[in-house]
């Protein structure tokens, strides 16, 4: 057998092993209560334990009638709101989002001038991310931003909508790209929202903006 084979036969070992080892990780599914008022943070509420970290998904489902309040930064793998259900978050709160977003409710992102409320999306592995489902991710105003990685990629699907209120909430900070197939709406008379891409903004064919 020759260098090269061997060379080949390792590569391909190693290129298996990677791919298995990103199939394994296991995304976990967290289901809040519905508790009147209830916080992101409290254990309690969710049938698993609280959904911290890359290799979870955070499901707030359709049956969750009040508000869910997000009071502090978190890092998740993946993002399900049911319809009718809201994730509020509040000023100076964080969402990191490693994976794809399902939102068939409402992702508020609250706060005054001063705040620093955020959406950041990094793919591990430089892939895009897709905000799909027929809900709203709305930045109210304020210090709010929308961003990623330089290299980061968001695609809004063809029956989603990212609306906002105040030109100091960003979409981006000159840091991702955003291919747009749904709508994008700053849809308050006399108020603007920003839209910053690193180099690219791409309006699809189903994009309305």
């Amino acid at each position: 057998m020759n260098t090269t084979h061997i060379y080949r036969i390792l590569c391909g070992f190693f290129i298996c092993l990677i791919s298995s080892s990103w199939a394994q990780t296991t995304v976990s599914t967290y289901l809040h209560d519905g508790g009147v008022g209830a916080e992101w943070s409290v254990v309690g509420c969710w049938d698993n334990g609280l959904p911290s970290g890359p290799g979870f998904e955070a499901v707030l489902p359709a049956s969750v009638t009040d508000p869910v309040f997000l009071d502090s930064s978190r890092t998740i793998g993946a993002l399900t709101v049911g319809a009718g259900t809201t994730l509020r978050m509040n000023e100076g709160s964080g969402l990191s989002l490693v994976g794809d977003v399902l939102n068939d409710g409402l992702v508020e992102l609250t706060g005054l001038q001063s705040g620093n409320t955020r959406l950041f999306f990094s793919h591990p592995a430089d892939e895009a991310i897709t905000l799909s489902g027929t809900g709203v991710i709305r930045l109210t105003g304020g210090s709010q931003n929308f961003n990623g990685p330089d290299n980061q990629v968001i695609v809004n699907g063809a029956s989603h909508t990212i609306e906002g209120f105040n030109p100091n909430s960003t979409i981006g900070a000159n840091n991702l790209d955003l291919e747009n197939a749904g709508l994008i709406t700053a849809n308050v008379d006399g108020e603007a929202l920003r839209i910053d891409p690193r180099a690219t903004f791409s309006n699809l064919e189903t994009g309305t903006l």
